[in-house]
């Protein structure tokens, strides 16, 4: 019974979701030292976390993408650095024989750039604009080295 009725709410929960995300993303665009998805309209994204990109070549030295998410952290914004982006490097996968021959390159970069933002429905509209405004002040600072 619980299922069903949680089945009912899917679609509201994936909207709320899809419209945080949509709000990170927008400003991350719009931020120098960060890159975020322009999805087409006929991709559907889950939505489940949202990750945006920093941009190393334009951060002011000293900082990086672990400082980023320290600093706005340190503003009471949950923020983490994703998934493990290399999983075929576990012990399992390893055993299995299912890792790839050498290191796929694109999975090691977004293991080092990534940022994840949690989006969930629950989150209020004053959580997720005080998201938005540590995502801008740190950026300001890691883009001008203050």
């Amino acid at each position: 019974a619980i299922g069903r009725i949680q089945l009912q709410r899917m679609p509201e929960w994936h909207r709320r979701r899809l419209a945080n995300s949509e709000k990170i993303w927008r400003v991350a665009r719009s931020l120098p030292g960060l890159s975020a998805p322009d999805l087409p309209q006929h991709i559907g994204h889950g939505c489940y976390k949202c990750y945006i990109y920093v941009v190393p070549g334009e951060l002011a030295k000293g900082w990086d993408r672990d400082r980023i998410a320290g600093s706005i952290v340190e503003r009471g914004v949950p923020c983490f650095t994703g998934s493990c982006s290399e999983v075929y490097r576990e012990k399992a996968f390893l055993d299995a024989g299912l890792a790839p021959e050498k290191p796929l390159e694109t999975a090691r970069w977004l293991g080092i750039v990534s940022l994840m933002f949690l989006v969930h429905p629950t989150l209020t509209d004053d959580e997720i604009n005080k998201t938005l405004e540590a995502l801008s002040e740190v950026m300001e600072c890691a883009t001008d080295g203050e």
